[in-house]
């Protein structure tokens, strides 16, 4: 993650937030363990990502570690492109195709069906499976978006710890 980015994200973040909100942004690996990034013991209301947590090798170990760090109640909130389906192409990803660490990620089937991008449905039984609750994935249909818009897939997902 370039620094760039990650200042002008928590920009917009900070303009949209109600006053007497905090906002902390930070790198965070999300393949490896929070404590010895410096966040052991660290309580969080929301964990926010964009476009980030379908790369985790481990999706599991990820989101556990996540909900790890949220207080109780505590959500967990994502931008992601979604797949209508859950082995249908993406062209948007066509490039990362060529890195050879895209490829590199365990498939599970009903969860993460092939590498990058996951489906509604992948990413609502990986969240489950991670302990969350009060899971949501907006559009609820993504698969009828992408009929009357080929090219939409965009979503958000969210879940309570």
């Amino acid at each position: 993650l370039q620094p760039a980015f990650l200042r002008r994200g928590a920009r917009a973040v900070q303009r949209a937030l109600p006053d007497g909100c905090e906002l902390r942004s930070l790198r965070f690996d999300i393949n490896l363990d929070p404590a010895p990034q410096g966040l052991d013991g660290a309580r969080f209301d929301v964990v926010f990502g964009v476009n980030t947590l379908h790369l985790a090798h481990d999706l599991t170990a990820t989101l556990v570690n996540l909900r790890g760090l949220l207080a109780p109640g505590g959500a967990l909130i994502l931008g992601e492109l979604l797949r209508p389906t859950p082995t249908a192409p993406v062209h948007l990803e066509l490039p990362f195709t060529l890195l050879e660490e895209y490829g590199h990620v365990p498939l599970v089937e009903g969860i993460r069906e092939r590498p990058g991008f996951m489906s509604a449905g992948g990413w609502t039984r990986a969240i489950d499976a991670a302990g969350f609750g009060e899971i949501a994935v907006i559009p609820a249909r993504i698969e009828r978006c992408a009929a009357i818009y080929p090219g939409f897939y965009c979503g958000a997902v969210s879940a309570r710890a």
